[in-house]
């Protein structure tokens, strides 16, 4: 991973030794390369990049969010938006029912790429991992 694909909230895996264990990133401090976390119990510390990993997008974690899930994607309906998450990792967001206008394609492997989208568009929306 490169600091720059991050923002503060993104959610990301700190390996401790071969362990991963699920974060939020609080603070990024790109110059030093130095990135602020918080786990879920609230504890907060200090890594470098080095020791960090994206966090793959799946089927669990899409239901989790309130997500319909298919053989071949998944469809979630987000106030006037929805969102259509093929398993290839692309998502295409549009602003209504007849995939007349997209909003955005792109692709969004890692839930941290996800909540970017959905940050582009607006949409208000905290992921949580199941």
């Amino acid at each position: 991973m490169d600091i720059k694909e991050l923002m503060v909230g993104d959610i990301v895996e700190y390996l401790d030794g071969d362990q991963p264990i699920p974060v939020v990133v609080v603070k990024i401090d790109g110059p030093s390369d130095v990135v602020c976390l918080k786990q879920k119990n609230g504890h907060k510390f200090n890594t470098t990049i080095e020791y960090l990993r994206p966090v793959c997008v799946t089927k669990s974690l899409l239901e989790h969010i309130g997500a319909d899930c298919y053989d071949s994607f998944a469809r979630i309906e987000l106030g006037k938006y929805y969102v259509i998450y093929d398993y290839d990792g692309f998502v295409t967001i549009c602003d209504d029912e007849d995939n007349v206008r997209k909003i955005s394609h792109l692709n969004c492997d890692y839930v941290h790429k996800l909540q970017h989208a959905f940050s582009l568009c607006e949409i208000d929306i905290t992921i949580t991992l199941p």
